[in-house]
């Protein structure tokens, strides 16, 4: 429930805050496919460093109500079963590993673009994969057989965001869908042990 407050006490920074105070912070704390390709080849290990920690920053920003509230009633739905089944620093482990992994997914999809990478739901992929993993690792035959369910309704989902060109009707931006593919792959790479099993 932290990261929930954290992510929607910075969202509503954003709704209430003037233009011109928000969007500069929230520009610094976005994923940017071209200021990271840049930073690196700049060599300056200052800025290198800048840009690298942006692989978890953009994870903190939400402009649009629908994004904001999909990723919080994603991350209680599932983050909240991790958490209880990892503890807090191995659940914080895998929001962290998901996060990066969401971020890297999508710098290797869109090379060199100027585009603005934000949201958890790289994060939140990372938890449904998990708790999927959880599941799919299960003794009990029903509990595999929904998270074979969970896993291939993620796939195809996603399959759709990638045939729309990441469209989705309720908002402008597009679905950074090569991000939840990343995420939720290291949510399974993390390997959640069952909580049926404790």
């Amino acid at each position: 429930l932290a990261i929930a407050a954290v992510l929607a006490f910075v969202w509503l920074m954003i709704q209430i805050l003037p233009y011109e105070v928000w969007a500069p912070i929230a520009e610094a704390l976005n994923l940017v496919p071209s200021r990271f390709s840049a930073a690196y080849q700049s060599g300056d290990p200052g800025i290198i460093a800048a840009e690298a920690a942006t692989l978890f920053t953009y994870a903190l920003v939400h402009v649009e109500t629908v994004h904001v509230f999909a990723n919080l009633g994603f991350l209680v739905a599932f983050g909240s079963q991790c958490e209880r089944q990892m503890g807090w620093r191995r659940y914080l482990a895998l929001v962290l590993a998901a996060t990066v992994a969401g971020g890297v997914a999508e710098l290797i999809a869109v090379g060199d673009q100027t585009i603005y990478i934000l949201g958890a739901s790289g994060a939140t992929s990372g938890m449904m994969g998990a708790f999927a993993w959880t599941l799919l690792t299960a003794i009990d035959p029903q509990r595999r057989r929904f998270g074979i369910g969970l896993t291939l309704a993620f796939l195809v989902m996603n399959a759709v965001f990638a045939l729309l060109g990441g469209a989705v009707a309720a908002s402008d931006a597009a679905v950074a869908w090569q991000a939840h593919l990343g995420g939720f792959a290291a949510g399974m790479a993390f390997g959640v042990t069952d909580p049926g099993r404790r």
